[in-house]
This record gives C-alpha cells, structure tokens and sequence, in this order.
C-alpha cells in the first residue's frame, strides 16, 4: 500500500518514517524471520526518498543498507529474492553516484560504483539461475553502467505537477 502511494506528493513525508520503523521491526526478535524482508522495505523507502529529495544521507544508508544485506550471511536464499535484494542496492548505488556531486560524498564514488556493479551483476547471474523469468522478454540484457560517470547530477522532474 505504502509503496504504491508513491505517485502520490504527499507520500514522501511517510517514507523516512515508515524505513526508521522497519529498520527497528528488523532488529526486535519477534520479528527474525522478517529481517530480510525488513531491511529490505527499510532500503526501497530510504532509496525512494533519495530519489525524490537528494538527501545525501538517505541515499547513503539505502545502498549501505541493502548492499549489506544483499552480501551479507542474512542473504535471502532463493535465487529470485537474493536477485530482487541485489537489483534495489545496485539502483541504490547508481541513483547515488547519477544524483550527488563526488565533493559531497564521504565514500570513494569508484568504490561505490564498482561495488554496486558487482551487485547488479550479481543480480543478473540470480535471475539467470532462477529459471523462472518468462523467456518471452528476450535474454537479459548487460547495460553498459561502466560508462556512468560518478557524480553526475541530473535533477529529477517535479513529480507534483
């Protein structure tokens, strides 16, 4: 639900709440076998939140947040989650290095993007080892995120129109 409230303006002062609150869910114990699911949910709203401010620190905890888990020993262990988990860090990263000036960032921009290509391929080889991707779509293609160049700014379109 809150996900697809996204389209709404209005959204966006729920998402930091809503990933604090996850992120807390994840660590009570009553809620260990969601931790995955958790941190996960807690990454997607603070990169959405990124996505839609530009605030560096958002866009930072959501790729930490996800590249942690998507490499971490709480992986999801079938193939389609640990690819979906390794895709949203992979964009994480990407949408933070395409947004934020390398003078901001307190990481290595190089760093951060090799690791978040190392995720997305990552990402590709799950999907391929999944076997349940419609093969209607065509092979999957490699897109040359290489040639992306670490803090590049594009502003985003004012989606409140």
């Amino acid at each position: 639900m809150l996900l697809s409230a996204l389209a709404n303006p209005d959204a966006i002062r729920y998402l930091v709440p809503a990933a604090l609150f996850a992120g807390r869910l994840a660590t009570w114990n009553h809620y260990r076998s969601e931790t995955c699911r958790l941190r996960d949910l807690e990454g997607i709203l603070l990169h959405q939140f990124h996505r839609r401010t530009g605030v560096v620190h958002a866009g930072l905890h959501a790729f930490g947040t996800l590249a942690a888990l998507a490499e971490g020993a709480g992986a999801p262990e079938d193939p389609l989650s640990r690819g979906m988990v390794s895709y949203n860090a992979a964009a994480a990263g990407f949408t933070l290095l395409n947004n934020v000036h390398r003078a901001v960032l307190s990481e290595d921009p190089e760093e951060i993007r090799s690791w978040a290509l190392r995720l997305a391929e990552n990402a590709r080889a799950s999907f391929e080892a999944d076997g349940r991707l419609p093969r209607s779509r065509g092979p999957i293609r490699r897109v040359r995120t290489h040639q992306l160049p670490a803090g590049r700014h594009h502003p985003q379109p004012d989606r409140r129109a």
